[in-house]
């Protein structure tokens, strides 16, 4: 398809993008629908994610089931990769064009040469995945960036869709707040940063400074995130909402590729010097998860703070009880 044909698609009167979880992954995907102002957007989602796309410019369907009527979409962008899921969404819809993912007549998980610089680096990758892991760890464009190309359309900064305040409101403690998101989801384990509980205790001395703790859905989740200045979380969610609220976010990469996520100008991405060495290794690694020194997230955090600020100027005393990990 050429950039022509690409344009026409996207101010098509019909479009269904079919992306369900991981919740992250969910949130990266709005920027997307900037490029559809004009058109009626469905969006299959898993229900336990749709909270994330409330007050978009999408319908958010949680089944196949929903979808509007038997009428063709004009397009359907697919980003799962699992067959179940495909052929559940291509058995209900019809459909003119599709980029990204689908099955194929012999029932193999196929995608569309329009998306082939996100997918080469997947699990699905035509080249197997040993090169699809070469790929995704030499790969330096952002998942907007292959986002957008599917389109034949440049990313320039397209924000995500906000969940939750755009600001903090003062409190009776107006201390600059700093929120430390511990937790990551279970595929990842080596995600998490192993010096959480010190880092705040070291933070503790000069601002305001908490773990998050469970939240009882994703709306309040972001609400408590919106009470803070500033994020210090691993690749996860609280990360995507943070941006999107147009937080500052200190983000930790142990495992995964800083080079998928955008910047917008607020995130200070931290890189384990050993992330070619745990590159997605599903196996939990105490090595990989304390390879991120303590150090360099205070420091880190020191160049985020506001000019304005009235503290001290000097840097944080670490003693040595304190970079000590937690048992």
């Amino acid at each position: 398809m050429n950039l022509k044909e690409h344009e026409a698609y996207i101010v098509s009167v019909r479009i269904l993008i079919h992306k369900r979880g991981a919740s992250g992954d969910v949130l990266r995907t709005t920027p997307v629908l900037a490029l559809f102002p004009d058109a009626a957007v469905d969006w299959l989602v898993d229900e336990r994610n749709a909270p994330l796309l409330a007050g978009s410019s999408a319908r958010v369907l949680t089944s196949p089931a929903l979808f509007r009527s038997r009428v063709p979409y004009d397009l359907i962008l697919s980003l799962e990769e699992g067959r179940r899921d495909l052929e559940e969404v291509y058995n209900a819809a019809t459909w003119r064009q599709i980029i990204g993912t689908y099955v194929d007549k012999g029932g193999v998980v196929r995608y569309t040469q329009s998306s082939h610089t996100w997918f080469d680096m997947s699990l699905i990758s035509i080249y197997g995945s040993k090169a699809a892991n070469r790929l995704k760890f030499e790969n330096r464009a952002s998942f907007q960036q292959h986002l957008f190309g599917m389109f034949g359309r440049r990313f320039t900064g397209q924000p995500y869709h906000r969940v939750g305040p755009p600001s903090r409101s003062s409190g009776a403690d107006d201390r600059y707040c700093i929120l430390l998101a511990d937790k990551a989801g279970p595929r990842w384990p080596n995600k998490e940063w192993g010096y959480f509980d010190e880092c705040r205790r070291v933070l503790a001395s000069r601002w305001q400074a908490a773990i998050l703790q469970k939240q009882p859905s994703l709306l309040a989740l972001a609400e408590e995130i919106g009470r803070y200045d500033l994020i210090i979380a691993n690749d996860s969610l609280p990360m995507h909402i943070a941006l999107g609220q147009g937080r500052m976010v200190c983000g930790l990469f142990t495992c995964t590729s800083p080079w998928e996520i955008h910047d917008y100008g607020r995130l200070r991405k931290i890189v384990s010097p050993k992330l070619r060495q745990f590159y997605y290794l599903p196996a939990r690694s105490c090595e990989a998860r304390t390879a991120i020194p303590l150090e360099a997230v205070i420091s880190a955090v020191q160049t985020l703070m506001p000019r304005h600020t009235d503290q001290p100027s000097h840097n944080l005393c670490l003693s040595s009880a304190a970079v000590q990990m937690s048992a």
